[in-house]
């Protein structure tokens, strides 16, 4: 049987964009390759955390599609996962580039999963997306080795020692991804104390690192533990 498409009213089905191709791409293939089982979904960004926590009245409805995953241990993986999703986005590319979106994801994993700590990733997911918009003059994005101060433990009922988060390169080369729209990495936050903040400051990150992943301190962390200084 023969079917006529020229017909009035016809409109042939719209392909779908490198973004959704992309989004799809890191969410459903990426992510669960490298994870397994994340949870039951995306905890999103709000627009009262812009403007509570950064005093930003001025969203972009696209900001609040990122969100952070959470992951609990199950597959083989003992510990929680927090990793953020939405900063990799081609949001105005129509072609694949060298680096897909701001060309990088955050990911922090810990002994433990309580709400705070997905608050914590959530905040630096904010600042970040604040800070590629130019909403803080003079002020570039998060870059490896970068540390931010907490104004305050880690924990914020006071039971961590950890009083910055560094931003620090994909912990292991498969966390260096490729998508259909360009590639991008999973940069680790680890949670610093103060004594660790200030040998960084000094002898850089990368050496820093280099002593948190000796003492079994990178790229798991537990709120608990003692400074390595």
């Amino acid at each position: 049987m023969q079917v006529d498409l020229n017909v009035t009213g016809f409109q042939p089905p719209e392909a779908e964009s490198l973004l959704d191709r992309a989004w799809a791409e890191r969410e459903e293939d990426a992510y669960p390759a490298l994870f397994g089982d994340l949870g039951p979904g995306i905890y999103p960004l709000d627009a009262s955390l812009f403007a509570e926590t950064f005093g930003q009245t001025a969203v972009d409805p696209r900001w609040l599609h990122y969100g952070v995953f959470r992951g609990a241990p199950g597959g083989g993986r003992r510990h929680w996962t927090f990793v953020t999703s939405g900063l990799s986005n081609p949001w105005e590319a129509d072609e694949p580039e060298e680096r897909s979106g701001l060309g990088h994801e955050f990911i922090l994993e810990a002994a433990v999963g309580p709400d705070w700590l997905l608050q914590r990733v959530q905040h630096v997911l904010a600042f970040q997306i604040l800070l590629a918009h130019g909403r803080y003059p003079g002020r570039a994005p998060i870059a490896p080795y970068d540390r931010l101060p907490l104004r305050g433990s880690l924990d914020p009922a006071g039971g961590s020692e950890l009083t910055y988060l560094m931003a620090c390169p994909p912990a292991e080369p498969r966390r260096s991804l490729r998508l259909v729209s360009g590639v991008f990495e999973l940069y680790s936050l680890v949670g610093i104390t103060e004594a660790e903040a200030a040998f960084a400051r000094v002898e850089g990150g990368d050496r820093l690192e280099e002593l948190l992943r000796g003492a079994g301190a990178f790229p798991v962390i537990d709120p608990g533990r003692p400074s390595v200084l």
